[in-house]
């Protein structure tokens, strides 16, 4: 009895380890090396799936878990009218430089809207198994827009011309573009901005940027070029800062090709400590320098909030009349 349950006990253990160690059954190729047997596929691969117009990404395509490859085709698929490609053969794990046959239009030729890649070795060259990346494509992008990068016409073959069973993956891809943004900015109680203020596009999204650049002293104007964008367009929050004036805060889409000019915007004054609130902190430094020379207020502040090198009423005023306010304001 007790020795019909152990029997038992030990077929079970047996079947559970069977059941683990199918997937990893071990086959000996054609040159005598074991390796252990998976899925044949070909798969296309890329660090980079979003890429803007001007640039360039490239895509490897690897070959994973063949046993016995004497000779391999496909054609990859793309979209001519957003990207440009050039292919290439990798010769590290199929060497398709010596002991080979690659025919002609199909040697890692590109036109039209396919990518041809076929190989098969000749004798004295030996199949080879395993996996590695046997070609890569690098695609320019030249409008923005998204598309799938595709296989077909693939086939795997070893030494008897036999065709092997085999997954293919595919790869989605977006090709982004580029906006420009300008605008002029004004500061309350002053004519021009006399120094220099910062303005910061940040992309919603988390795709792209941020972008800065800083508003003229004179005039106040900026513009922002080669600012990217998704197809369908991508949501940017525009922000303008400027030292002892409250920042001012929008947002808007932009849209690939699009040069859009923003509604100018004044930045309301009295700061005077860089705290993003007007309070009575402000009040009192502005107030302990009235009638003489300007001091400084908080770490990074002054009490001259107009720049006119005089701490008088109109400083003082500006502060008051936006007294509890805080950044960012709107736009």
């Amino acid at each position: 009895m007790h020795y019909s349950i152990g029997l038992h006990r030990y077929q079970f253990r047996a079947r559970i380890i069977l059941i683990f160690l199918l997937p990893m059954i071990l086959i000996v190729t054609q040159s005598g090396e074991a390796i252990a047997q998976g899925s044949p596929n070909i798969d296309l691969i890329t660090d980079n799936s979003l890429f803007c117009t001007g640039e360039s990404t490239i895509i490897s395509i690897n070959l994973t878990d063949v046993v016995d490859l004497f000779g391999y085709q496909f054609v990859v698929n793309y979209a001519p009218s957003l990207v440009s490609a050039s292919g290439a053969f990798v010769n590290t794990f199929f060497d398709t430089t010596a002991n080979a046959s690659r025919p002609s239009g199909w040697s890692a030729s590109c036109s039209g809207d396919q990518c041809k890649f076929a190989a098969s070795k000749v004798e004295p060259g030996t199949s080879v198994s395993g996996s590695g990346t046997v070609a890569q494509i690098t695609l320019t992008g030249l409008s923005a827009g998204t598309f799938d990068l595709t296989l077909s016409q693939d086939i795997l073959s070893d030494r008897d011309a036999q065709a092997m069973p085999h997954g293919i993956s595919s790869l989605h891809l977006t090709v982004c573009g580029y906006a420009t943004v300008s605008d002029t900015v004004s500061l309350q109680g002053r004519a021009t901005p006399i120094n220099a203020g910062q303005v910061t596009l940040t992309d919603l999204g988390g795709h792209f940027g941020p972008y800065t650049a800083s508003f003229s002293a004179s005039t106040g104007a900026f513009a922002i070029s080669n600012v990217k964008v998704m197809p369908g367009g991508s949501n940017y929050q525009f922000d303008v800062a400027h030292g002892l004036y409250l920042g001012n805060r929008t947002t808007h889409m932009l849209n690939p090709l699009d040069s859009y000019t923003a509604p100018a915007t004044r930045l309301l004054g009295g700061d005077a400590n860089n705290d993003g609130l007007i309070d009575l902190s402000d009040l009192t430094c502005i107030g302990g320098s009235f009638g003489e020379a300007p001091v400084p207020c908080g770490t990074t502040g002054n009490s001259d909030v107009n720049a006119d090198s005089t701490i008088n009423v109109l400083d003082l005023v500006l502060s008051g009349g936006n007294y509890g306010l805080t950044t960012p304001r709107s736009w």
